[in-house]
């Protein structure tokens, strides 16, 4: 019995050995933080009526007739839609929920 006891220890023992000189043994990667300097956004002022093209991958302000046309048509496209919008004013709270009595028991709803 002790035996199969001192066998078992041994054998952990081994294998915790064994698993930490692997792991040890291993490359760790860098930090990506450490490693790669962050790069500055460019501040790219918003100028009305003019569009900012990203498709070189730097930002480039533009200003054309066919950009003019196109963003005055979305303009007044938007303009129509909010005209239809309207937005319900909330009720007041009824003043039973509002000053309800903590210390009374709710009154359960009639079924």
């Amino acid at each position: 019995m002790t035996r199969r006891i001192i066998l078992v220890l041994m054998v952990a023992a081994l294998g915790l050995a064994a698993g930490w000189l692997l792991l040890r043994s291993r490359p760790v990667a860098p930090s990506l933080s450490a490693s790669v300097p962050v790069a500055q956004r460019p501040i790219v002022p918003i100028e009305d009526h003019k569009t900012i093209d990203f498709s070189n991958g730097q930002p480039v302000v533009r200003t054309d007739e066919a950009n003019r046309a196109v963003i005055a048509k979305a303009e007044i496209e938007m303009a129509a839609a909010a005209d239809s919008v309207t937005f319900a004013p909330i009720g007041p709270q009824p003043a039973a929920a509002a000053k309800a009595d903590p210390s009374k028991p709710k009154e359960d709803a009639p079924h």
